[in-house]
C-alpha cells in the first residue's frame, strides 16, 4: 500500500510538470481564477501560441503585476504580440524579457506602447494645467 501511494505521487509530479506549453497554460488559468500577483515562467520554452495565450491574459487586464518570461527563445513576433496587448493593461508593472532573442525590432515593438502611455499622460497632465488655468482666469474675471 505504501509503494503503491508513492507511484500515485509519481504519477502527479509527471502529470504537472512546472515547465513547457501544458505548464503555461495551467499558469494562465491560474492567474485567471486566483487572482495570482506574481507569475515566474523562465525556462519554459514558450513558442508562439503561448505567446498568444499570454498575450490574451495580459490584454485582459488581470491583478498580474509582475510577469518574468525569461530565457524562452521569444522573437520580435512574441514581442510584437505582447507589445499589443500591453496597450490594454494598465496593472503589469514589471515585464521581465531577459535572455530572449528579441532583437531591435522586438525591443522597438515593445517600447512603443509605453512611449505613447507616457506621451498620453504627458499630454492629460498639459490639458488639466490648461483647464486650471481657464478655471483660475473664469474665476478672477467674475471677482471683478
Amino acid at each position: 500500500m505504501f509503494h503503491s501511494s508513492k507511484i500515485r505521487i509519481s504519477k502527479i509530479r509527471y502529470e504537472l510538470t512546472d515547465k513547457g506549453p501544458d505548464y503555461i497554460r495551467c499558469a494562465i488559468k491560474s492567474v485567471e481564477l486566483l487572482n495570482i500577483l506574481h507569475m515566474s515562467l523562465p525556462d519554459n520554452m514558450i513558442s508562439r501560441a503561448e505567446t498568444r495565450m499570454l498575450a490574451h491574459m495580459i490584454q485582459q487586464n488581470p491583478p498580474l503585476v509582475t510577469l518574468n518570461v525569461s530565457n524562452n527563445n521569444l522573437d520580435a513576433d512574441c514581442a510584437t504580440l505582447l507589445a499589443e496587448s500591453l496597450k490594454f493593461n494598465d496593472r503589469l508593472k514589471i515585464l521581465n524579457l531577459d535572455k530572449n532573442k528579441l532583437g531591435d525590432k522586438g525591443i522597438l515593438e515593445l517600447l512603443k506602447p509605453l512611449i505613447k502611455q507616457k506621451f498620453d499622460l504627458f499630454e492629460a497632465q498639459k490639458a488639466a494645467v490648461i483647464v486650471d488655468d481657464s478655471i483660475i482666469k473664469d474665476d478672477k474675471e467674475s471677482d471683478e
